[in-house]
């Protein structure tokens, strides 16, 4: 099988790209040059109408369009890369930016399945294909979900098997989310498909990326309300400092009654299998309000 990696000129972040594989042809898609050479890719052909670049560069590796056309940059080079013999195409800067050309790209995916390709679409957090029929393997990754799109009106005899939420020859329908947030309980999940296009969004695809702000001691933090407080003189109300004292009626120190109890000892039970807890693992776990899972 050859194996053609494809840059486009979504604004990403080069250094948090994953790994450029080995290819029998690299192209690029206009400002995806940009892209190509921040990875150390030399590339085999540049295409496109170099609206996004801004110019058209030099060398007899560059094929340049007109901007009036049908077909995206991107999926010029997809074409040539199909007609050099590969049939398996990864893009990278091809998500982010434009959600009018990324919407088309996640297209593209089908436009290559029509012609026995797989296309994947790659950046730091995601990893997406298209599942055509038949029955494939995806690895599970710790602690991550995965989703499942209908990309044909229809996909039917569907079966997940490794999941948190299995099903049996069910049915995905392009107008219901039903693939939304599952997860991977075995080694790997098992999709199979009779009929229709079912869009992969595998572990990491809804990975949240965390900025944490910078540390500070409590002795800077009682500087900073003591400096605060010297600004004006404080007026206290008595009313709301008297609930403060009170002792609390249905909060976190009020005794549990045996329901209460019972939710109890099931959230204890999430904690020790998933090795972590939040007010939103108890909540899809144990199919409570906000409320219950919070206290």
């Amino acid at each position: 099988m050859k194996q053609a990696v494809i840059f486009a000129g979504a604004p990403v972040q080069p250094e948090l790209q994953p790994p450029v594989p080995q290819a029998d042809l690299y192209l690029c898609a206009d400002a995806g040059v940009r892209l190509a050479q921040a990875l150390g890719i030399v590339p085999d052909r540049i295409m496109g109408d170099f609206d996004s670049l801004g110019d058209v560069p030099a060398g007899e590796n560059v094929e340049a369009f007109s901007p009036e056309k049908d077909d995206t940059d991107i999926l010029l080079a997809a074409k040539y890369a199909l007609s050099a013999g590969c049939s398996r195409l990864i893009f990278y800067g091809a998500l982010g930016g434009r959600l009018d050309h990324m919407v088309a790209n996640l297209q593209m995916l089908r436009f290559l399945a029509d012609r026995n390709a797989q296309g994947i679409l790659v950046d730091h957090a995601h990893w997406i294909t298209l599942q055509r029929g038949g029955t494939a393997s995806y690895p599970r990754r710790e602690g991550m979900y995965f989703s499942l799109f209908a990309m044909t009106e229809r996909c039917e005899d569907v079966t997940l098997e490794g999941v948190a939420y299995p099903l049996c020859h069910g049915v995905f329908s392009n107008a219901f989310p039903l693939g939304v947030s599952n997860e991977i309980l075995a080694e790997a999940a098992k999709v199979t498909v009779g009929k229709g296009d079912l869009l992969y969004l595998p572990p990491g695809s809804a990975q949240v990326e965390r900025a944490q702000g910078a540390f500070i001691s409590d002795d800077e933090v009682e500087a900073l309300v003591a400096h605060c407080a010297s600004q004006a003189r404080q007026k206290f109300h008595e009313e709301v400092q008297k609930s403060l004292d009170e002792p609390s009626r249905g909060g976190a120190d009020s005794p549990l009654d045996d329901a209460e109890e019972e939710c109890y000892a099931k959230c204890l039970e999430v904690a020790v299998i998933e090795r972590k807890v939040s007010t939103s693992l108890l909540q899809r776990r144990l199919s409570i309000g906000y409320g219950r899972a919070a206290r």
